[in-house]
């Protein structure tokens, strides 16, 4: 695996190695992108193979990272659930915040003992980071579905335009010529010839 090629992620839970993945797929996928407004017949099928394979690998590395993200979100609930319950009053009683009719304090001062602790920031950023890693690879995926795309179209353009060429075709669109109707019912189509 090379390491420029290489996205590493915190793993969503805290104290485990962090994560490396496998974009090389992706990048060469991504350095054939300019070919595609280019493309050839004997081009396209090799151009749809990597843009394929790029986009499956996005899929398992977007899978793995959401993953991640989810292990995360669990670890910063249950942080935010201690110190909300077990931290917040005394840190509020301490700072003479807290008054006896509500010892654990507004929602505002509940938020500000959140932020104030490191812990929760720290699960906060990293659950941030694996949310912006995730919608990052999800855009790489859309450029690959869309180079995919635009190959196939001019694939089908060049195949047909080869076609007329060959056989001499030439549609005259002012020899408009009525094969039949169409009847619609109740979302069937019964032709009629």
């Amino acid at each position: 695996m090379n390491e420029s090629t290489s996205l590493i992620i915190p793993s969503g839970t805290p104290g485990l190695g962090a994560l490396t993945l496998d974009l090389s797929k992706v990048y060469e996928a991504e350095s054939l992108l300019p070919e595609v407004a280019a493309v050839t017949v004997e081009k396209a099928g090799y151009l749809m193979a990597v843009f394929n394979e790029s986009y499956n690998e996005l899929i398992k590395t977007i899978r793995t990272v959401d993953l991640e993200c989810a292990r995360s979100k669990i670890i910063l609930n249950k942080i935010r659930s201690r110190i909300i319950l077990d931290e917040a009053k005394d840190i509020l009683k301490a700072k003479g915040l807290a008054k006896d009719s509500n010892p654990a304090g507004s929602e505002d001062l509940r938020r500000a003992v959140l932020e104030a602790n490191e812990e929760y920031i720290q699960a906060l950023d990293r659950l941030n980071f694996l949310d912006i890693t995730s919608e990052f690879l999800r855009g790489k995926l859309k450029v690959m579905d869309n180079g995919y795309t635009a190959v196939k179209k001019l694939l089908g353009d060049q195949q047909n335009a080869t076609y007329h060429k060959a056989t001499g075709y030439e549609a005259n669109l002012s020899d408009n010529v009525e094969v039949g109707t169409v009847e619609v019912r109740r979302g069937f189509v019964k032709p009629r010839i």
